[in-house]
């Protein structure tokens, strides 16, 4: 059984007594109750109304574990849908450093600093692809893959170079223009 977070106003209306609990897990319920009698104390009237909203409330536990196993499967329904898109994007940038590699474009296996707590620990290694840019300097462009996409990975060579500070949108627009697209 939950515990009562948070009780708040009690008001009496006509033969009805309301009280608003905010129950386990931030759920927020608004019951009324019988009157459990005209001549009990407001105390009296709160405790049996709060055993009414107890009782409720393993029901809702109940029905709330029901609905958290679907949310739950739903959820994991859609990570396997991420997993399977990140599969085929990697098959495609495996592809693309294959080509530049082919093509005597550097491209190489690194590694995302240790030390930062923002990334997954899964998601450290990087795939880095340099390819020729208008300006002369080449374009890097980088991925991070997860580690059980390592083995799609193993030609490569490592990657010494740092990050050179790219976006998202940075990269695509080199990819781009490298396509000959001037978009």
């Amino acid at each position: 059984m939950g515990d009562i977070v948070q009780c708040e106003a009690l008001e009496p209306r006509e033969d009805n007594f309301k009280i608003q609990c905010a129950f386990v897990k931030g759920h927020r319920g608004d019951h009324r109750f019988p009157d459990f009698g005209q001549d009990l104390t407001p105390e009296i009237r709160l405790r049996n109304a709060l055993d009414v909203a107890l009782n409720e409330n393993e029901d809702w536990e109940r029905k709330y574990a029901e609905l958290l196993d679907a949310n739950t499967q739903t959820e994991l329904d859609l990570i396997g849908k991420r997993n399977e898109v990140y599969r085929e994007r990697d098959a495609c940038v495996a592809l693309m450093a294959k080509l530049a590699l082919k093509l005597g474009y550097p491209a190489g296996l690194g590694k995302h600093p240790a030390g930062d707590e923002s990334w997954d620990r899964d998601w450290l290694n990087i795939v880095y692809i340099e390819i020729p840019h208008p300006s002369g300097k080449p374009a890097q462009l980088s991925w991070h893959i997860h580690d059980s996409e390592l083995p799609m990975f193993a030609f490569l060579p490592s990657y010494s170079e740092p990050w050179d500070g790219h976006t998202t949108a940075e990269k695509y627009q080199h990819m781009a223009e490298f396509c000959g697209d001037k978009a």
